[in-house]
């Protein structure tokens, strides 16, 4: 959404953006010279103004910056170049997609097993996973 600002205005934040100077952008916008300075913290403090200022250096930012789908596009070419390496390109844009993570995934929940042994054999192989997974949680780390 544009701000309506008159063409002096208009001009001045233009020129601020691009030199970031205000005094300079003053002059360049066709106000005074010999009131420039003096008059640019009021021009500045314009709510009107500085929503444009900030407009302008958001659609500078964004210009610059490679947006999520010009990224996958340009993993998906790797990906499918005969020549670089696919799989860094393929792996980057699973993460993106959050199809897995190079991190563990830890429940948290109060989750119960109940297992049923039959024989004395597994009964006695339950034991030691049990006692295991108890020294585990009790390590120090």
């Amino acid at each position: 959404m544009t701000v309506q600002l008159n063409q002096r205005q208009e001009r001045f934040c233009l020129a601020y953006v691009r030199l970031n100077h205000a005094g300079e952008a003053m002059i360049e916008a066709g106000y005074a010279p010999k009131f420039a300075a003096q008059n640019a913290d009021e021009v500045l403090k314009c709510p009107k103004v500085a929503a444009r200022i900030a407009e302008l250096r958001q659609l500078a930012e964004d210009a610059t910056i490679m947006a999520v789908l010009e990224r996958k596009q340009r993993l998906t070419e790797v990906a499918r170049d005969k020549q670089g390496s696919p799989i860094q390109a393929i792996d980057l844009l699973n993460k993106m997609d959050k199809i897995y993570s190079d991190t563990g995934v830890t429940n948290q929940d109060n989750r119960v097993i109940n297992i049923y042994v039959v024989d004395e054999r597994t009964k006695e192989l339950m034991g030691k996973i049990a006692d295991r997974t108890r020294k585990a949680d009790n390590a120090p780390g």
